[in-house]
């Protein structure tokens, strides 16, 4: 036996020293692969992270434009409120029947009223039913608000939480159905009702694949495929951390195949939103139904570089992709940018592009550039065209005076529609001096316009205002204020006249 040995002792050795390589070539191989499968699932989290936390300031920014816009609306109305208490009285019911007079938007409105002289509670619509005065309360159910001071007390008053929640929830809901990403990736939105958990944990409030289930209750009793309870895993994660990494079965798209699911969930605390997008792991690497790594290959001298190049390509294709869907995001915004910035009555840009451009001039010009000319413009009479010769006439007035304005400024030049028959100019570059002869363009521009009814020939004139920055200035607003008052001495020459103030 020995001798047997000794003489194949070469052969032995070479048969263990090969057996020893192959071990070592396939331990590293499955190394390699492991490595390979770590990284592109972190890869992932970190795309499924991004995204979710990209939707999240998205949504930061949606509200805060309804939030602006509803400022405006509430200041907007304030107008018409002083006219119909000067009418009718400012009693608690005359107040009632006035916010609730458009059906349509009967949940927009809410008020507090209390007394002016010991702060008491008088009443209230579409919020609390008693008072103390709390603001923070007041908020619970009034999202924007204004104070006003009226014969019957001081009114709180403005847009309720509820249809806050309903305009921001129907805006982000078109967004999600609308995003598009790769590989049966999608965003959703569950709103948490109950973080002890239970039958009523949450509410399906936003499925691009489920829209016929948003409304349903969610419970984190509720067992998946292979037994899992995800949505107890997902609260769990949220009470801790306030957002989670979670690994479950789900459906696959609109087939009935169940695929092993990494998610990403971050809570949004305003709304109690739970916001999550996920990705399956066999679209990630290599996973099968039960949610196991596929068997490796065997050892191969060719594996470890081989391991490098399929690396290289998975993170360049991630690269690809997180580049790609940042462009959709980029144009999506764009689009959203240029419907924002246009009004579509009269093709002058809105009141919110005019606020971001006053905001950018204003603070180029704190930052030692020239100031722009500012001109604050309005339609005289128009209340009266509006009553007698109808909404459909005032419409075209609006329209040929943009266009004159149009007609008589340079391209660089901004018209913006600020509310109602009141429009803003900003002129970069104007001197003092040309202001008088640029008026005096605009003022028979518009004497020439005439718009034909059916019975009779309408023609139009209009009183406008100039003003500057001054170093003193605190913001734009306050050149708006001193176009404002040049404005207002343009009215006391008669109308269709120009005024400057300084």
């Amino acid at each position: 036996m020995g001798q047997i040995l000794r003489k194949y002792s070469f052969t032995v050795i070479a048969l263990m020293l090969l057996s020893l390589f192959l071990f070592l070539v396939d331990h590293q191989e499955k190394l390699a692969m492991q490595q390979i499968y770590d990284g592109a699932v972190e890869s992932k989290k970190s795309f499924l992270k991004d995204s979710v936390n990209n939707f999240i300031v998205d949504i930061d920014a949606t509200v805060e434009d309804c939030i602006t816009v509803f400022g405006y609306t509430i200041e907007d109305n304030a107008v018409l409120l002083d006219q119909y208490i000067s009418r009718n009285g400012s009693s608690l019911q005359n107040l009632i029947d006035f916010f609730s007079t458009n059906k349509e938007f009967y949940k927009m409105w809410g008020f507090v009223l209390m007394d002016k002289n010991d702060g008491s509670f008088i009443g209230s619509f579409n919020a609390m039913d008693d008072w103390d005065g709390d603001i923070n309360k007041l908020r619970e159910y009034i999202a924007v608000y204004k104070t006003v001071e009226i014969p019957s007390g001081i009114l709180y008053y403005g847009v309720t939480q509820i249809h806050m929640y309903n305009t921001v929830e129907e805006i982000v809901r078109a967004r999600v159905y609308r995003s598009r990403f790769d590989n049966d990736s999608y965003i959703w939105i569950n709103r948490d009702v109950d973080y002890d958990g239970g039958d009523d944990y949450a509410i399906r409030a936003i499925h691009p694949l489920l829209k016929e289930s948003e409304g349903s209750y969610l419970s984190t009793k509720m067992h998946g495929a292979y037994g899992a309870r995800p949505y107890l895993a997902e609260l769990e994660g949220i009470k801790s951390n306030g957002e989670t990494f979670n690994s479950y079965y789900f459906k696959r798209g609109d087939s009935d195949e169940v695929a092993y699911k990494l998610s990403y969930s971050k809570l949004y605390e305003p709304y109690d939103w739970i916001v999550s997008m996920g990705a399956y792991y066999d679209d990630i690497v290599g996973y099968d139904l039960n949610g196991k790594k596929t068997p490796l290959s065997n050892a191969s001298r060719y594996a470890i570089p081989l391991s490098v190049v399929i690396m290289v390509v998975i993170i360049l294709a991630l690269l690809f992709q997180i580049s790609a869907e940042h462009k959709r995001i980029n144009a999506r915004a764009e689009g959203f940018e240029k419907k924002a910035n246009w009004d579509e009555l009269t093709h002058a840009n809105s009141r919110l592009f005019g606020i971001e451009e006053l905001n950018h001039c204003f603070m180029n010009f704190k930052n030692g550039l020239p100031g722009p000319a500012i001109m604050l413009m309005d339609v005289d009479n128009f209340k009266t065209i509006n009553d007698t010769y109808g909404h459909s006439v005032g419409d075209k007035v609006l329209q040929a005076v943009v266009d004159c304005a149009y007609q008589n400024s340079r391209v660089s030049d901004k018209i913006i529609r600020w509310g109602g028959d009141e429009f803003i100019g900003i002129f970069d570059g104007m001197k003092l001096d040309y202001c008088h002869s640029f008026a005096k363009k605009m003022l028979e521009a518009v004497r020439n316009i005439e718009i034909v009814t059916e019975t009779s020939k309408v023609h139009v004139t209009v009183s406008i205002g100039f003003s500057y920055f001054k170093n003193a200035d605190l913001s734009y607003k306050e050149v708006i204020d001193r176009a404002d008052l040049a404005l207002y001495d343009s009215k006391h020459k008669g109308k269709n006249a120009m005024s400057i103030h300084m």
